[in-house]
């Protein structure tokens, strides 16, 4: 049996921290890293949020990481 975790956002019950109970991030952990970045956050790349897609940045998913808005980042497509 697989056991997951998830956090909520207790004002509006919407998921902030899924750990490894899914793969793709939420609108509200979208909503957290549009304010906290911006945009991608490639060295040098100007590309603003809407143009981006979430990734893992600390861990790949694949690779055991979290879906936690820490361990999320916004970067426009591949090069």
């Amino acid at each position: 049996a697989n056991h997951y975790l998830a956090v909520f956002d207790k004002a509006t019950g919407s998921a902030l921290e899924l750990f490894r109970a899914k793969r793709i991030a939420t609108p509200a952990q979208r909503i957290m890293l549009i304010a906290r970045e911006g945009g991608c956050t490639k060295p040098g790349c100007t590309v603003g949020a809407y143009g981006c897609q979430v990734h893992h940045v600390v861990t790949d998913w694949a690779d055991g990481g979290n879906t936690n808005v820490n361990e999320l980042g916004l970067a426009c497509g591949p090069d």
